[in-house]
């Protein structure tokens, strides 16, 4: 068994109500939800980034918060682990994250593109770790 790490789209209603530990639907909101799955590799993107495991994730710095999330929802980053970014500092991140020379690590193109069309869309994110 292994960690796996998935991005969901959200919207900053939901991400709050997650935050707030309020009641909220599990229903799809309008349109396709779109996710992005970085399987097992989401330490070894923080370290590449950071320097450091995720485990130690750098609150305040855009890089390090692509991969660990903004907000604690739930857990701990070396347990079970949910946590979310609202959308205005999505775009942020995504600005940190194209100053990031991605040609010898392929494998971020997914989690750069994720994030770029959270910002066209104006969405929060959140990411689950299990």
């Amino acid at each position: 068994m292994g960690i796996r790490v998935t991005y969901y789209q959200s919207s900053d209603q939901k991400l709050k109500a997650y935050i707030n530990d309020e009641e909220t639907s599990d229903e799809q909101e309008d349109g396709e939800r779109r996710e992005c799955d970085v399987d097992k590799s989401w330490d070894v993107l923080h370290f590449v980034l950071m320097g450091k495991s995720a485990t130690y994730p750098i609150q305040g710095d855009c890089l390090s918060e692509a991969i660990v999330g903004q907000h604690t929802i739930f857990g701990e980053p070396d347990d079970i682990y949910v946590a979310g970014t609202y959308s205005g500092h999505v775009c942020e991140i995504v600005k940190a994250l194209q100053e990031v020379d991605f040609g010898k690590c392929p494998e971020k193109f997914a989690l750069r593109d994720f994030y770029r069309e959270m910002v066209e869309k104006g969405c929060s994110m959140i990411m689950s770790r299990s």
